[in-house]
């Protein structure tokens, strides 16, 4: 969690938790959706271990960078390709999205190669910043955030869709009350929602036992 090592390592032991209940469920094509609870307990995991190294150096940016990598990288690819893989009711549009989200990482990871990252507490949360233009920043998480829950929520899916507008949401209340620190909030309320993908799984388990 983004307020403090206590609460990120709990926050990761129990998401490690769901995601090997999940693994356990996950038949071989679901694979990809049970793993986002495993990442984001490692997500959650490393901003733990971050607390304890701000100002710490290459260490403290050793382990932010490898939190950004999840964080800016990872998502905006990995979320519409999963549920590319998982409807191809609506292929077209989703590999649009997958196109847009794939250019978001990509541009994100110039900008990281780039500029210098920087990593220190702000507002009881840990703060991570590429210093780049306010409004080409706002842009590119604007888009990121539309890409991301763009994705669930045009699936055929009625769970994706509900677990898009739940993301939604959960974006429009870190960007309203945590703005400055919203990468790690905004995580931190993805995280606690991925939990919801064990009760999805258990409940396709029982849907294929009935049928």
């Amino acid at each position: 969690m983004c307020f403090s090592a206590t609460a990120s390592f709990a926050a990761s032991g129990g998401l490690a938790t769901i995601g090997v209940l999940s693994l356990r469920l996950a038949k071989k094509k679901q694979i990809l959706i049970a793993l986002i609870p495993i990442f984001l307990a490692l997500q959650q995991l490393l901003e733990g271990f971050q607390w304890f190294a701000i100002g710490c150096g290459q260490s403290n940016l050793a382990i932010g960078y490898v939190y950004i990598f999840f964080a800016f990288l990872l998502w905006p690819f990995y979320v519409p390709l999963m549920v590319l893989i998982f409807d191809q009711k609506r292929k077209w549009l989703l590999t649009w999205l997958v196109g847009v989200g794939s250019t978001v990482t990509f541009t994100l990871f110039i900008l990281l190669t780039l500029r210098p990252l920087t990593i220190h507490v702000l507002q009881n949360s840990i703060h991570y910043q590429i210093y780049t233009p306010y409004e080409f920043e706002i842009a590119l998480a604007v888009i990121y955030a539309l890409v991301v829950c763009g994705s669930l929520l045009l699936s055929s899916k009625k769970e994706f869709r509900w677990f898009g507008g739940l993301l939604l949401v959960s974006a429009a209340i870190a960007a309203t009350f945590f703005f400055i620190n919203f990468v790690s909030v905004w995580c931190f309320f993805a995280a606690l929602l991925s939990s919801l993908i064990y009760f999805y799984l258990r409940q396709e388990q029982t849907k294929k036992h009935v049928a």
